[in-house]
């Protein structure tokens, strides 16, 4: 990611944040249109003993929703805003096996782990207009068990200031050339699609 789409990413979340940091300086209508989306991304698999990855974890509020569905992982929460990783740390910095790391997981290397999650980092517009799919393709070689991520739907969403919507047909192809075994959820909102990615079995 370029120092020119990071500026308009903090710029962005600066304009939403108003005065109190919330679900709305994140870029969520509402905080139920957020944990419809975490209460998603748990159907992944049984992440019980898992190790979970998320990128572009904001404040870390899916390892609150994660710690009440599996409380037996290991988190570690990937973001590029040191002020978001301020108020992650201080908000669940204390739950057990929970990690912050400051980076931009779109160029950084990938430890792996057992399940990859990215809720709405998808979102923010790129000069190049597929710069997603290489992560994509990153997250599925770092993950042991299955990826699972949402992204704004180009289709009903028109682009508006710093986010951008992706054609599902075109994102759904490259998921494809990665293996056999993706899944694609619609219909729980609007404006976006959730997709999982497992392992092929007939390797």
């Amino acid at each position: 990611m370029s120092p020119e789409e990071l500026y308009t990413i903090l710029h962005y979340h600066r304009q939403m944040s108003g005065k109190q940091p919330s679900h709305r300086s994140l870029g969520w209508v509402s905080e139920s249109s957020q944990q419809k989306r975490f209460q998603l991304l748990c159907q992944l698999g049984d992440m019980n003993g898992c190790e979970i990855m998320d990128l572009g974890c904001g404040y870390g509020d899916f390892r609150a929703y994660l710690h009440q569905e599996y409380a037996d992982t290991i988190y570690y929460g990937i973001d590029c805003m040191p002020s978001f990783l301020e108020i992650a740390t201080r908000k669940y910095g204390e739950l057990p096996n929970t990690y912050f790391y400051q980076g931009d997981f779109s160029s950084m290397p990938l430890a792996e782990v057992d399940y990859m999650i990215c809720c709405g980092s998808f979102n923010y517009r790129r000069s190049e207009e597929d710069a997603y799919l290489p992560v994509i393709s990153k997250m599925f070689r770092a993950a042991r068990k299955g990826v699972g991520f949402n992204m704004l739907d180009a289709s009903v969403f028109q682009q508006q200031g710093a986010l951008q919507g992706h054609e599902v047909d075109r994102v759904m192809a490259h998921c494809h050339s990665l293996t056999s075994e993706v899944k694609l959820i619609q219909g729980y909102s609007k404006h976006d699609f959730t997709i999982f990615l497992y392992p092929s079995t007939n390797k």
